[in-house]
């Protein structure tokens, strides 16, 4: 009897066996699997692509001149400067998604206004881009690219 006994557990340890190793060649398959899906996810991540939200600021990389986001949208941008520095304002157009600077102005020490009482980035006054961007603005440019300096904002665009 005690060797019949030690039959059955040893075929019942040879079942567990098995079905360990069943199981073990699931979750080997399960995890193709999500690795499948998780690249899938990533991909369509990639075309997501989130606007920039009013008041966000940010800060010149090159120089620590604080920035604010007036208002955008997919297409465009309005950034002004957050009471002044000097900013290369296509490098932060890109770091916010979008491809260039089209137009930048002075604002007369206004943020997201031109030149007119006190206004901020949720209560902002008139948008007036007189100047084109020509890639050097009035500041010049250095190896990181054209800069505006002073109370200044600009668009970026898509």
């Amino acid at each position: 009897m005690a060797c019949s006994s030690l039959d059955a557990q040893g075929n019942q340890l040879a079942e567990l066996t098995a079905g360990s190793a069943q199981l073990a060649e699931q979750v080997a398959g399960l995890q193709l699997r999500v690795d499948a899906l998780t690249g899938r996810v990533d991909v369509l991540e990639g075309y997501h692509k989130s606007n920039p939200e009013q008041c966000d600021q940010g800060v010149d990389a090159h120089t620590n001149s604080p920035w604010v986001v007036c208002e955008a949208d997919a297409s465009e941008a309005w950034i002004s400067a957050n009471n002044g520095g000097t900013y290369h304002p296509e490098e932060i157009c890109k770091s916010l998604g979008y491809r260039t600077v089209d137009m930048w102005d002075g604002t007369c020490g206004n943020v997201c206004g031109y030149c007119q009482g006190p206004t901020s980035c949720s209560s902002h006054g008139s948008k007036v881009l007189n100047r084109t961007w020509d890639g050097i603005g009035n500041a010049g440019a250095d190896e990181f690219g054209g800069r505006i300096h002073y109370t200044v904002f600009w668009r970026c665009v898509q």
